[in-house]
């Protein structure tokens, strides 16, 4: 955050084109998870603001949106959906099993803000 503004809820809902409101419970999962926390002092300081709390080549993107699924296959009574709704998932899981937080920031690096791409795992 040197020399920076810090990062924000407000400022993260800006650079996504979300509201703050549908942000501000993803960001508290993170930090209640341990993936980020709050810095700077009071939430009103002019430095207060987000920090990741590791290295973002220590964040697998399966920890981190694994922090957000809270949904259950129970209720899906059709078992031919619910095995196949299965292995999507774990296709998913093992896809983002490879890849870190630091392979999507050097993404953005490489084609620019705006830019979405597809991340090859290392």
């Amino acid at each position: 955050m040197r020399g920076a503004l810090p990062v924000t809820v407000g400022s993260l809902a800006a650079e996504l084109g979300v509201a703050q409101g549908a942000i501000a419970p993803i960001i508290a999962r993170l930090c209640d998870n341990g993936f980020a926390t709050e810095a700077g002092g009071e939430p009103k300081a002019s430095r207060h603001g987000l920090v990741l709390s590791r290295a973002p080549s220590g964040i697998r993107l399966s920890d981190a949106l694994g922090t957000m699924t809270a949904g259950s296959m129970e209720s899906i009574a059709d078992l031919r959906i619910r095995a196949l709704i299965g292995r999507l998932t774990a296709v998913h899981r093992d896809l983002l099993d490879t890849l870190t937080l630091a392979d999507l920031l050097e993404t953005k690096a490489e084609e620019g803000p705006g830019n979405c791409v597809a991340v090859a795992p290392h």
